[in-house]
This record gives structure tokens, C-alpha cells and sequence, in this order.
């Protein structure tokens, strides 16, 4: 393992519980699309990247065009990274915080956010609040650890892959 790579690994490995820390709060933060009201979410996410030194942007869609994707409230958070001089490509690392309705049959609270046997169970655990977790934890590893590129790095977080993406990755 190259020297970058072992300094990734270990940077990863020694904030784990953080990164298990931020997906308790996503998965704690009710996201279900339909209905669509997905402002509070967006709210979390914006102050846990602020949180990890982010300065994302929260977009807001008119209401029209998040009535017409069939959602009750609209928004999209970016956070752009700088990795080297900026002059390279933007890689996108977009993920969805909205989930559909928990249905019946749960044996935890799928709002709960419980820790058992060694798995965190909940809505969007493994899809997709998983990957807002797993990608700003990667960013942050690359920051903190002084890996340079010559590109940036974009999170885009998203809260209408349940209802077909009108308002967010489109």
C-alpha cells in the first residue's frame, strides 16, 4: 500500500464511529418521498457538513417545480471541495436522502437509528443516507490527510430519487 493510501485507510479507520455517528443522524431524520417534505433533511445535512468544515449551499426549488415533481418541499445541498489548483475536472459524488414510506413489519424503529449485532438499522441505512455518510467521510479523508488532485470534488445531496429526480440529480 502506497504511503497515501495507508494514511487514507488509517484516517478512515480512526473516525469510523464518527462516520456511524452522522448516518444515526441521517437515518434519524425522517425523509419519506411521497409526501416529499424533505426540508428538515436537507437542513441536518447542511449543518452536519457545516459541522465537518463544508460550506455547503442549500438550493431551494421554486414551488412550482417541486409541486410539479410531485413533492411538498424542494431543496438540493452542494458542497464543492478544492483538491490541488482547481484547474482539472469536477467529480460529482451525488447521493439521495429521501426514502420511501417504511410500510409495515419493522422489527426496529426505522426512524431509530439502533445499533444491533453490529448493524445500524433504519431508513435509508443502506440506501442512500449510507452514501452521504460514506462520501463525506471520503472527502474529508482526502482533505484532512493533504492528498491533492488538480480538480474539485462536488457532494451533491439530493431529495427526489423517489418521485423520478425532476428537481435534484437532473
Amino acid at each position: 500500500m502506497n504511503d497515501d493510501k495507508a494514511k487514507l485507510a488509517a484516517w478512515l479507520q480512526n473516525h469510523e464511529s464518527e462516520m456511524i455517528d452522522l448516518l444515526g443522524k441521517l437515518v434519524s431524520a425522517p425523509s419519506d418521498n411521497p409526501p416529499g417534505n424533505c426540508a428538515s433533511i436537507a437542513e441536518v445535512v447542511v449543518r452536519e457538513l457545516t459541522d465537518r468544515g463544508f460550506e455547503p449551499f442549500m438550493d431551494v426549488v421554486p414551488k412550482e417545480e417541486t409541486l410539479a415533481a410531485g413533492m411538498a418541499e424542494g431543496r438540493n445541498v452542494v458542497a464543492d471541495t478544492l483538491l490541488g489548483t482547481g484547474t482539472g475536472p469536477v467529480i460529482a459524488l451525488n447521493a439521495h436522502g429521501d426514502v420511501v414510506p417504511p410500510g409495515e413489519g419493522w422489527t426496529y424503529d426505522p426512524y431509530g437509528s439502533i445499533i444491533a449485532e453490529g448493524k445500524l438499522y433504519g431508513r435509508g441505512a443502506a440506501v442512500s443516507k449510507s452514501d452521504i455518510a460514506v462520501y463525506t467521510y471520503a472527502v474529508m479523508a482526502l482533505r484532512e490527510c493533504g492528498v491533492e488532485a488538480d480538480g474539485r470534488l462536488c457532494l451533491a445531496i439530493t431529495f427526489d430519487e423517489e418521485t423520478g429526480g425532476e428537481i435534484g440529480p437532473q
